[in-house]
């Protein structure tokens, strides 16, 4: 197609009576023409990104088949959801208030939870209507109870985490042991370690990761689904091994009062 068209302009320039010399000037300037602007489209197309059609087709195909198969995925492991934690939100604490049939909370000392709005009252609701709820904390003579305390954090001080579990020791004194008349079962790990604060709610649980370089207050807050999915039943069984292995009676402390606040970061 090329020749031919370069054949057509030649014979028109020699019908106007325009010598052949000018034509081959006229010719070599059109092909110049031509390579340098497909050098200025192929510059401007990579730094698109390349073929912009095509990148943009083959872009969309990947994502419809990521999106697929990360709702395969979600459907298999329950994961439903993640954001930043600060502490228990109060749409965490609505989600523990809508307990029907059991409630579990596993954490280096659970304070937090008790500085949540109206949390006493609520776990007491809970258990007058039959909810079955189990309290686990760090032990303080744990060989592993530093593992995940930096000391450069200030909400990671060991003697402060300590003083906390206290704390908490002394509120759920009353309801120390066995499960007894709904009240709510609290357990100090001794044997094993907590690597996250947990808090499930019938078939929902909500864990946000111990992270060492962090305060707990940034870690991520993940939210699973579905009592037969298998993040679900993993940490299911991940509690119910820490419950299994220190379920024992704690040692008795006073009773205490703990004030309330919603800025508390999850421990």
């Amino acid at each position: 197609m090329g020749i031919l068209i370069a054949i057509i302009s030649f014979l028109v320039f020699l019908m106007l009576g325009i010598g052949w010399q000018e034509w081959i000037c006229q010719f070599l300037l059109g092909i110049a023409l031509i390579f340098i602007t497909v050098v200025v489209i192929n510059h401007i197309w990579n730094l698109l990104g390349g073929e912009p059609q095509e990148k943009l087709i083959e872009s969309l195909g990947n994502y419809i088949s990521n999106s697929i198969s990360l709702l395969a995925q979600t459907k298999d492991s329950g994961l439903i959801g993640f954001s930043n934690a600060k502490g228990p939100s109060s749409n965490l604490m609505e989600k523990l208030k809508a307990a029907n049939k059991e409630v579990d909370l596993m954490g280096y000392s659970l304070r937090s939870w008790l500085y949540g709005a109206n949390f006493s009252e609520e776990i007491k609701k809970l258990t007058d209507k039959g909810v079955k709820v189990r309290v686990m904390v760090m032990d303080e003579s744990n060989p592993h109870f530093e593992a995940y305390l930096n000391p450069i954090i200030s909400t990671s001080k060991a003697d402060a985490v300590k003083e906390e579990i206290t704390t908490v020791q002394k509120y759920f004194n009353r309801n120390n042991g066995q499960q007894n008349n709904n009240k709510p079962v609290f357990v100090k790990v001794k044997a094993g370690l907590i690597a996250c604060n947990l808090c499930r709610v019938d078939s929902e649980i909500y864990l946000a990761p111990y992270l060492y370089s962090i305060p707990s207050s940034n870690s991520p807050l993940f939210t699973i689904s579905g009592e037969n999915t298998s993040l679900y039943k993993q940490y299911l069984e991940e509690f119910n091994s820490l419950w299994g292995k220190n379920e024992e009676k704690v040692a008795p402390l006073a009773a205490t009062q703990i004030p309330n606040s919603e800025d508390t970061p999850i421990i």
